[in-house]
């Protein structure tokens, strides 16, 4: 029987009470000042939330599921082989698997996610506005062209490297969007925490993960209703609310 952690289940689940939660803790624009945790819903949010819920988690899960399932490393990301088998056994969806394997929408999603920090376009663009595009963006090449690379090749003291990398970029990308201070500082502190601790929550439940890196074995295992994955979600949907508040 296949047990397998990357299903689009716990994070939907998550994805849908952020939802419930949001419309039903909405305030008249009157009573705005009175919100305890006062949350954006506009055009920035939209385009960060989409950016999170249609790019930044179906890529993450496609790619671990597809290594997980035996894809091998090819140029910057995976074969497509495990994604082509479910697809079709023909050209298109060979092509089509490599590019859900690979990390073009994972990019793609943080890049959806940074632009998000420059609307609206007719308002002029601050530094900080401009650091929080180029911080999504560096943050993503960095985790899906190294990151992710030496930990499919098993490069241990490399991927240990990288990947704290990883956390600082988020972190420093944190203090960014947060820069005004109050609610946005808060919330993006927070959504950082929470991707860091779902990432490695996540290697430890997976079927290739530390011990993958370590000793390319394989757990056989597999925490099937883990926290990693909900957690991540959790915290890149709390960034999406940071980053949603208006840069003054």
């Amino acid at each position: 029987r296949i047990r397998w952690v990357q299903s689009y289940g716990a994070p939907g689940l998550v994805i849908g009470l952020y939802f419930l939660w949001l419309g039903s803790n909405t305030v008249a624009a009157s009573n705005y000042s009175e919100a305890i945790l006062p949350i954006y819903v506009n055009e920035r949010s939209l385009i960060a939330v989409v950016a999170v819920v249609c790019f930044i988690i179906p890529a993450t899960l496609a790619r671990d599921y597809a290594f997980d399932q035996g894809s091998k490393v090819e140029g910057f990301g995976l074969d497509g082989s495990t994604f082509s088998a479910l697809i079709n056994r023909g050209v298109p969806g060979e092509a089509l698997g490599a590019a859900i394997e690979g990390p073009l929408f994972y990019i793609l999603g943080w890049t959806l996610f940074g632009l998000s920090a420059m609307l609206p376009f007719d308002n002029g663009y601050r530094l900080q506005q401009l650091a929080s595009l180029l911080g999504c963006v560096a943050v993503s090449i960095l985790d899906a062209r190294f990151v992710q690379l030496s930990f499919y090749n098993a490069e241990a003291t490399t991927y240990e490297t990288l990947l704290n990398g990883w956390y600082l970029g988020l972190a420093i990308l944190a203090v960014v969007i947060g820069l005004d201070g109050g609610t946005a500082i808060v919330l993006s502190i927070m959504a950082v925490a929470m991707i860091a601790l779902g990432r490695k929550l996540g290697m430890e439940e997976r079927k290739k993960g530390d011990a993958w890196v370590t000793s390319q074995t394989v757990n056989e295992q597999p925490t099937v209703y883990g926290m990693g994955i909900p957690l991540y979600t959790a915290g890149l949907i709390v960034l999406s609310l940071a980053m949603s508040i208006p840069m003054n």
